[in-house]
This record gives C-alpha cells, sequence and structure tokens, in this order.
C-alpha cells in the first residue's frame, strides 16, 4: 500500500506569517517610497519663482550675456477681489533684461490660461525697452470663476543683436486659497 501524498504547505517565517503576506508588505513599503520621492521631485520643482526660468539643461552661463539681452519673467499677485460667482486678480508680470546689451522693441503678452474663460478675455499685448539690469512692471488684470486658481501664460519676444529673436514663454499659477495670493512658474513653455 502507497502512503499518502502529503498535502502542499505554504513557505512561511519563523513566526508563521505567509510567504505572500511578506512580498505584498514589501510592495506597499516600495510604493509608498516611490510616492514620497515623486512628492519631494515636484515640491523641488515648484521652488522656482526666484531662479532664472529656463529650459533643462540650459544656463545663462551658457548664453553670453555680454552680447546679447536675457529676459526674465517673474508674476506677483497685486490684489484678488470676489464679486459674486467670481474673482478679479491685479498682478505685475515683472520683465527683467539681465543680459548686457538694452533690449529693445520687447512685445510681452499675457493671457489667462484656463478653458472656457480663456476664450472671453484678449491678451494683454504691451511693447518695451529693458536697458541692462533694469526691470519693467506690466500691470495686468484677469478674472476667473469663482473657486479656480488662475493661470496665465505670459510670453516675450524681442530682436537679438545678430537678426535672431529671443523667445520666453512661461506659465504661470496663482493660489487664491491663501489671504496673500502667491504666483509661481508651472511651466517653461519655451526658451530661446
Amino acid at each position: 500500500m502507497a502512503a499518502p501524498a502529503a498535502a502542499p504547505t505554504a513557505h512561511a517565517d519563523e513566526k508563521g506569517n505567509p510567504a505572500w503576506v511578506l512580498i505584498a508588505a514589501g510592495a506597499v513599503i516600495l510604493a509608498a517610497l516611490a510616492g514620497l520621492v515623486a512628492m519631494l521631485r515636484r515640491r523641488k520643482e515648484h521652488v522656482l519663482p526666484d531662479e532664472d526660468i529656463l529650459t533643462q539643461g540650459e544656463t545663462a552661463a551658457a548664453v553670453d550675456l555680454n552680447e546679447r539681452p536675457w529676459i526674465r519673467m517673474m508674476l506677483q499677485p497685486v490684489a484678488a477681489e470676489s464679486r459674486g460667482d467670481e474673482q478679479t486678480v491685479d498682478y505685475e508680470l515683472i520683465i527683467e533684461n539681465e543680459g548686457h546689451v538694452p533690449a529693445r522693441d520687447v512685445r510681452v503678452s499675457s493671457f489667462l490660461a484656463h478653458g472656457d474663460a480663456a476664450s472671453n478675455m484678449p491678451a494683454q499685448t504691451r511693447r518695451v525697452d529693458i536697458d541692462p539690469g533694469a526691470s519693467v512692471p506690466l500691470p495686468g488684470r484677469i478674472t476667473v470663476p469663482d473657486g479656480v486658481d488662475p493661470k496665465i501664460v505670459a510670453d516675450a519676444r524681442y530682436p537679438l543683436p545678430d537678426g535672431g529673436q529671443g523667445h520666453l514663454a512661461a506659465l504661470f499659477g496663482i493660489d487664491l486659497s491663501s489671504p496673500e495670493a502667491a504666483a509661481q512658474v508651472e511651466d517653461v513653455l519655451e526658451r530661446v
């Protein structure tokens, strides 16, 4: 007579925990670490408002600032007011020339970049001259539906001494949830 077949047994650690529990716990820990790393990267990316707005790998040192203008943009909310089901935000778009050559005939446009509200508001366009090391504040106003944090696209185009064109376009987000509205760079759309 043959001996009965042994029933399969699950692998377990010293405390009797099945192996699948240990594998699942390890996977949960790895997922939590990956989420933490992603959150820290996002936080680091949003600490850019005071830094130069540059595309990946580009630095101001890579461009000879002695031979051309180098435009930098910052956005500063000035006031926010709620009117019924809309919010009006006054802001200053600050255009700065960090180059050593004057920036002449800089065409600066700014517009709301938020769904349906954007289609109702025309772009605000101005032309300015900016000496080396100088900055020019350009006032602006947008209106968005109540409860929506506005996003503003700012675009600066300017002739270069070699006949080319300098260009900087950036997306700014304004956080209206705090009493002191704050703006931050959300994306650099183009830098030439």
